[in-house]
């Protein structure tokens, strides 16, 4: 999982923007496992060296290094995090906007992106390994479709709220289940050292592998290749929009109202189509993709939905935004660690800017502090008695405040003079 999904366009940074428009995807993992093809066999070596010899009936995984890369649109994606190894990056607010050198492990998706939205003077592949490609089991497709009918039916039916919310879950957990990873490093307790990490080693790594072999019903991969495939479908749409691209998060995006519609148009025919193949290869009624809610409303898997349009809308960067909705007079706010009570520390959208304070008196908003070495204390309670605490672990719940801002390397990007910001190129496509 390697390319970032959370983006707010440098461009519009710190700008109030009018008359925005925010599309959902439609339910986006579960369109993605019940069209997309996944790896379904062993992933076996090969001497793959170039990204001609890719072929498309099958999955790869490559360790990969690209020499001199470059982004060439506005939004960028690769994410410093996901990297093995960088020299002189220079980044937006923790994505590459370009590098002397990286590498990255990636799969087949993932490295197709980036060769359409990177310009790179070489690339060299380091290790590759494939698998074939084939649909989920239709079992478990089904399932999956039938989750989320039963979920589009009682959403806002009143008195079904618990019914409701327990096929929501099993919509999710279905794609949670193929994320879970059982291999993990252990947590000690030593007396005298406390709490510590126990790296796990490759002999007992490849000994879990094997044991989940032999257990598990899903794969890890599945997961990966779900949370790549959601990915690429939200940023192509992400590139081809561009400049018009104010902001977007795992599955939503937001635009200016000025953007091409037949962007969006053009992508729904892909949904369709790819629904019809799949309903063809597996003999699957078509409707299924389509439930109907308590309106009478179709909700079809993997489509975008108009879900706001907002009046005016301000970003500072990945899930810190504020905006108010057409027809309303109210400033709401998405801000990572804030409740949406936050809001009322605005007393207008001007003031959602670097330093802005979100205090305890507006958020309700507490923090936990985690105490190794208290002392002893004496507690009296209200009819005298008392008692001596000894223990030596606990926790403190106490008010606290948030501040917003952004990295010392974002705020240098967004001064960039010689950027311009909107006239931003310096050789990009």
């Amino acid at each position: 999982m390697q390319v970032a999904t959370h983006i707010g366009n440098f461009l519009y940074i710190d700008e109030i923007l009018d008359n925005v428009d925010s599309y959902d995807f439609c339910s986006s993992y579960p369109y993605v496992m019940t069209t997309s093809k996944m790896p379904m066999t062993p992933f076996r070596k090969c001497n793959i060296t170039k990204f001609e010899q890719l072929i498309d009936p099958f999955a790869y995984i490559v360790v990969v290094r690209f020499y001199n890369i470059k982004c060439k649109y506005f939004n960028n994606f690769i994410s410093l995090s996901k990297v093995r190894t960088i020299e002189k990056p220079r980044l937006d607010n923790g994505r590459i906007i370009s590098a002397e050198m990286i590498e990255i492990c990636l799969n087949d998706i993932d490295l197709k992106f980036i060769f359409e939205t990177y310009n790179f003077k070489k690339y060299e592949f380091l290790e590759v390994y494939w698998s074939k490609y084939d649909y989920l089991p239709k079992e478990y497709i089904e399932f999956v479709l039938e989750k989320y009918e039963q979920k589009t039916k009682l959403k806002n039916v009143e008195g079904k709220e618990i019914l409701y919310n327990i096929n929501k879950q099993f919509v999710n957990s279905l794609y949670g289940m193929c994320c879970t990873n059982n291999i993990r490093d252990s947590v000690i307790f030593d007396d005298n050292l406390g709490w510590a990490e126990q790296k796990i080693s490759n002999e007992e790594i490849i000994e879990g592998l094997n044991k989940e072999k032999k257990k598990a019903f899903l794969s890890f991969s599945w997961g990966v290749w779900i949370t790549s495939i959601a990915r690429v479908n939200l940023l192509k749409n992400v590139i081809k929009l561009d400049t018009n691209t104010i902001y977007c998060d795992t599955d939503s995006i937001k635009v200016y109202n000025n953007y091409d519609k037949n962007i969006i148009e053009n992508y729904h025919k892909e949904v369709y189509n790819k629904i019809d193949k799949v309903c063809k290869d597996l003999q699957i009624d078509k409707n299924r993709f389509s439930p109907k809610d308590i309106e009478g409303k179709t909700h079809t898997l993997g489509l975008f939905e108009l879900d706001a349009q907002y009046d005016k809308f301000i970003t500072q960067g990945a899930k810190k935004y504020a905006y108010i909705k057409k027809g309303k007079n109210k400033i709401e706010i998405t801000v990572a660690g804030v409740p949406k009570e936050g809001a009322r520390a605005l007393k207008r959208l001007e003031d959602f800017k670097d330093d802005l304070i979100f205090e305890y008196k507006y958020t309700n908003k507490n923090t936990a502090y985690y105490l190794d070495d208290m002392k002893e204390i004496e507690l009296v309670d209200y009819q005298g008695n008392s008692e001596v605490l000894k223990n030596k672990y606990g926790i403190a719940i106490i008010p606290t405040n948030y501040t917003l801002g952004k990295s010392e390397e974002f705020c240098e990007l967004l001064s960039d003079e010689s950027s311009n910001r909107a006239i931003y190129n310096e050789g990009r496509i």
